[in-house]
């Protein structure tokens, strides 16, 4: 089941690399544009990466637990940028997905692995 949640949103990452392409090129910004195809690349490595590690999950889990760690940044950029004015409150809605999204591959990761969140922190992984 894990493996197939992970599977799942890593497709997403998938899907969003178009989306945000499609955005860009519709409507460029020169301030944005070439940040906006580096922020695509950086979803299908993600997602590639993601897939890559159900393979061997037990072997990999740490990609998956660091891809968790990346989305809680992100989600602390949102919580920031939000009540100071820098993104819309629509972006909450990210932080709740994204939030789940984490709390779920920070478990599996440690159930899977039977490692704890320090081992993972301090690449204890052998």
């Amino acid at each position: 089941m894990f493996k197939k949640f992970i599977i799942g949103t890593a497709l997403l990452n998938f899907l969003f690399a178009p989306m945000i392409i499609g955005q860009a090129v519709q409507m460029p910004n020169p301030a944005n544009f070439v940040f906006s195809f580096t922020l695509a690349g950086f979803f299908i490595m993600a997602a590639s990466l993601l897939i890559w590690a159900t393979r061997d999950l037990v072997a990999r889990a740490p990609v998956v637990f660091w891809s968790a760690i990346s989305r809680l940044a992100a989600i602390t950029a949102v919580l920031y940028a939000v009540p100071n004015g820098l993104a819309d409150p629509s972006q909450y809605a990210f932080v709740l997905f994204d939030g789940l999204v984490s709390l779920i591959y920070i478990v599996g990761s440690l159930r899977v692995t039977g490692r704890s969140v320090l081992d993972f922190l301090l690449w204890r992984i052998a």
